[in-house]
């Protein structure tokens, strides 16, 4: 067989694959020009939009100063000190200074100059924004300043405007730098006398908005210069004001990017592509700025040392890098299809020039002409197979954008022609309206599911806007074709009826031939937002109800003390109606001096947060009624922000009645007053009787020293401790805690005291001591619960000096503690259940061996459960800590130390109930006796 030379195929395939070639790539150059020109016609525009924003900003604050500082010369407080310009108009014209100041962030200085260029008053604020009025010894000369200067040579109307420069004092730039520009303007009274009223602006301020943008942002530099190309905000702090700072003289725009400059300069707006790169500016001219302002105000034009064209340039600049990436990341598309598409194109030029090689070889060889067919089929069905790939690409291409506008499952999305015919229908749109794709491609909108009765009105609307009928589906693309864009709300009537709210958007689709095909509306669903508003409406319906309805009297005033609203109640308490309050200064239901005073202390607090009433609840005042009478108010206001807003909401109740009703009680309170210093005094007597039944003097030689503590939470408490001499050279000690504190269970402890004297029945029996859980049981049979509705619980031990032996039983009573050097705390706790209540449990005694050294601490729990401002008690455990710490002290030094930490413990809080505390220590003199 013969065969086919691959050299001829390759030098075919490449005859007819390069002029094809040659034309796809003189094709992509084209669409990637166009591509590229459009996309550098549109690139910047969010920036320029930025800075059209931005210069709003900065002229709106300019024009916004120039007619304060026209205000503040024409104020009464202006007019009054030029008639009569005394201290106390100067301190008043001052007050107003401050508060302007205070409230507005873009004054760096208010000042009032007199004739002879001396400051009369000057604020300066500072950089925590506090506005701070100047001592007289501060104020300072400015006759030879050009803000005065100039000013005094103009009439009565006219404004003086500084350039934009850094403030200056004593011939220097201020550091760190201050940026600043300055308005002034001369101020005339009728005998002729005169001044200048100057307002420094903080150009921090003025420039606050592109400070924010600027820096680097996507590429994008903000910049701003003055009419010579000097940098106010260059591209690093170290390029500005080089027109003061002469190391900076050769930093200007000109300097930079000189063809840029060219064009800035001989324009008031624009863009310009140069090596540099893009640049977009605007011009905001201040003489224009502060001109506006005065014609608003009708008066009069403005002075100024710079020239009738001078202005500020904002210029935003992307990078030449920049640019080269945005042009890469254009063509980067371009090289990738005329890559895949010169493949394809060989792949072609291979197939029919490997045909073309076959259909050769079958004319040279007749007798194979039946296989060169059969093989020349073969190829066709090639071809025809890569076509059928080729499809399958485009349809899965498809495929792909359906997927895309089918996963916003959520937002409806539906495409038509020109004549509203749907071509289009997402699962957004199937899943908001209840239809599916198949249903409403090919039909007509609005009819299938927008309300009728929103079509016609809206058919009326735009008929008379318009002055031509607008129906159908004209309705939802009028304003698309003459803007390009339309977004308002519709109601969509759902499959089966029901209805929703829906946010719609509509745009044109385009192409560059034949310009708008078709319309894409996308609609979001906002039936539940406009339910939550409906209900927040409904809301402010019942406070407004409430309000209306109050028995309280409610106002709300504003900043400037004008009654904004008053309810009925309130109106009702001073006998107006609530018309007559609403637009009136809320001081003249004030009395003296609050009714003169009134807009002082509310300049006070919107200076320094501190007021005399706001924020204090239920604060009497007097009140002036419409007939002129004063009554008592109890008064509560609060501050309430929204946003920029700031107001005062006062709720306030005629307390008339209930001041009589108080005097009456005071007058009660006096008498009673009277009798309880007389009970105070027999419960004085009292306290005295129940510190007689106490030790009266402490034993020695017996064995240990002691000390001790009483402390009742009242008069007289439940608390009683004793020490007793018993047969053999013994002694006894007791502390009891009747339940509950103050005379009545003071009664019970005497009482038990009476019965607890060495010799009774109660201590010893047959001239020896009775053991510890004897002597309690006895007192539990002689102190029932029922004789004196009291319980009680006690400690009773006894000590024999010679043995160094204690024994002691414990009647539910906090068990004392046994501090040993280097042993731990020992608590004696051997005993039953409190006295009164029968011995449910039987009382035992304990024996306990004791060493020199060794302290033992009786207590009561008014000592453990003492607790400080969180609840928290003090515990034994913290007890037990607090004594191991202190066992080389005397028994008076440690019980000082625990009652000192105990009250830090409790904040210094008085204890709820009674503390007794009784210290032993143990010593080496246990053999005598003690009488």
């Amino acid at each position: 067989m013969f065969q086919k030379p691959p050299m001829r195929i390759a030098v075919k395939t490449l005859a007819l694959s390069f002029p094809v070639m040659i034309g796809f790539a003189v094709v992509l150059l084209v669409v990637g020009r166009i591509l590229l020109g459009q996309g550098r016609a549109l690139l910047g525009q969010s920036e320029k939009r930025q800075m059209d924003v931005e210069a709003s900003l900065i002229r709106g604050k300019m024009e916004a100063a120039s007619a304060d500082l026209r205000y503040m010369a024409k104020s009464a407080a202006m007019a009054e000190w030029l008639d009569d310009p005394s201290p106390e108009q100067v301190h008043e014209l001052a007050y107003d200074f401050l508060h302007l100041a205070g409230e507005k962030p873009i004054y760096l200085q208010i000042r009032l100059i007199g004739v002879d260029g001396m400051e009369l008053i000057r604020v300066d604020v500072g950089p925590d924004g506090r506005a701070l009025l100047c001592d007289g010894d501060r104020l300072q000369s400015k006759r030879n300043r050009p803000y005065f200067r100039e000013a005094m040579k103009l009439s009565g109307e006219e404004v003086y405007l500084s350039p934009f420069d850094l403030n200056e004092e004593n011939g220097r730039v201020e550091v760190p730098f201050v940026p600043t520009v300055r308005i002034s303007m001369p101020l005339f009274d009728a005998q002729g006398r005169r001044g200048v009223l100057v307002f420094n602006l903080r150009g921090d301020a003025l420039l606050e908005g592109l400070k924010t943008m600027g820096g680097e942002r996507g590429g994008w530099s903000f910049l701003l210069v003055n009419e010579a190309g000097y940098w106010l905000v260059g591209p690093t702090p170290d390029h500005e004001w080089g027109f003061q700072i002469p190391a900076r003289a050769v930093m200007t725009l000109p300097h930079s990017y000189p063809r840029a400059w060219e064009t800035v300069r001989s324009r008031d707006s624009g863009r310009i592509w140069t090596e540099n790169g893009l640049f977009l500016f605007t011009s905001i001219f201040p003489r224009q700025l502060v001109q506006k302002s005065a014609h608003r105000n009708g008066e009069a034009g403005l002075s100024t040392e710079l020239p009738r064209e001078t202005r500020w340039v904002l210029v935003a600049r992307l990078s030449e890098s920049e640019v080269g990436r945005y042009a890469s990341s254009q063509h980067f598309p371009l090289y990738i299809a005329f890559a895949v598409g010169s493949l394809i194109i060989l792949a072609y030029a291979f197939v029919l020039a490997h045909a073309h090689n076959r259909l050769l070889l079958a004319q040279r060889k007749e007798r194979n002409q039946s296989m060169a067919l059969g093989e020349s089929v073969m190829n066709l069905q090639e071809l025809i197979e890569i076509n059928d790939r080729n499809i399958a690409e485009l349809r899965e291409a498809n495929t792909r954008l359906e997927s895309v506008l089918n996963a916003a499952s959520h937002v409806s999305v539906v495409a038509t022609d020109l004549a509203g015919v749907i071509t289009l229908f997402n699962r957004g749109a199937e899943n908001m309206l209840g239809y599916v794709a198949e249903e409403m491609v090919g039909k007509h909108t609005p009819e299938v599911f927008h309300l009728r009765e929103e079509i016609l009105r809206r058919e009326e609307e735009l008929t008379a806007e318009s002055g031509h009928p607008v129906t159908g589906f004209d309705v939802l693309v009028e304003i698309v074709r003459r803007e390009g864009a339309d977004s308002r709300e519709w109601t969509y009537v759902r499959k089966g009826g029901s209805r929703i709210d829906v946010e719609l958007g509509s745009t044109a689709i385009r192409n560059d031939v034949d310009g708008i095909t078709g319309f894409l509306v996308i609609a979001v669903d906002v039936t539940e937002r406009n339910r939550a508003l409906r209900e927040l409406e409904g809301n402010q319906a019942r406070l407004r109800s409430v309000v209306e309805t109050a028995a309280d009297g409610i106002f709300t005033v504003g900043t400037d003390g004008v009654i904004l609203s008053v309810n009925r109640a309130g109106a009702d308490i001073f006998g107006y109606a609530p018309e007559e309050l609403a637009g009136r200064k809320v001081n003249m239901l004030m009395v003296e001096p609050d009714r003169t005073l009134h807009d002082g202390y509310i300049g006070r607090f919107l200076e320094t947060g501190v007021g005399r009433v706001v924020g204090v609840s239920g604060r009497e005042v007097p009140g002036r009624h419409r007939d002129g009478h004063e009554f008592p108010l109890e008064l509560a206001i609060s501050e309430v922000r929204t946003g920029s807003e700031r107001f005062f909401t006062g709720i306030l109740r005629d307390i008339t009645e209930r001041t009589r009703a108080q005097e009456a009680l005071r007058q009660a309170n006096v008498a009673l007053a009277r009798k309880q210093r007389a009970l105070d005094d027999d419960l004085s007597a009292a306290a005295v009787i129940q510190r007689s039944l106490l030790p009266q003097q402490r034993p020695a030689g017996c064995g240990f020293v002691m000390d001790w503590r009483f402390l009742p939470s009242t008069h007289v408490g439940g608390d009683v401790f004793n020490v007793l001499s018993l047969p053999g050279g013994r002694l006894g000690i007791y502390l009891i805690d009747v339940s509950g504190h103050g005379p009545a269970a003071a009664m019970v402890t005497v009482s038990i005291s009476q019965v607890l004297q060495a010799g009774s029945d109660f201590i010893e029996e047959n001239n020896a001591p009775l053991p510890p859980d004897e002597v309690l049981r006895r007192v539990d049979r002689a102190f029932p619960f029922e004789r004196f509705e009291r319980f009680c619980t006690m400690f009773y031990l006894t000590y024999d000096p010679a043995a160094r032996v204690l024994r002691s039983a414990d009647a539910g009573h906090p068990p004392p503690l046994l501090v040993r050097d280097g042993r731990p705390v020992t608590r004696l706790d051997a005993g039953g259940t409190v006295v009164g209540m029968g011995e449910p449990v039987p009382f035992v005694s304990a024996e306990t061996a004791v060493e020199p050294g060794d302290v033992l601490l009786l207590y009561t729990d008014g000592c453990t459960e003492y607790e400080n401002a969180a609840g928290e008690p003090y515990g034994i455990c913290r007890l037990e800590a607090a004594l191991a710490g202190r066992i080389g002290l005397a028994p008076d030094r440690i019980l000082e130390e625990l009652l000192e930490e105990l009250d830090r413990f409790g904040d210094h809080a008085k204890p709820d109930d009674d503390i007794s505390l009784v210290c032993l220590k143990f010593t080496n003199d246990g053999g005598k006796t003690h009488g």
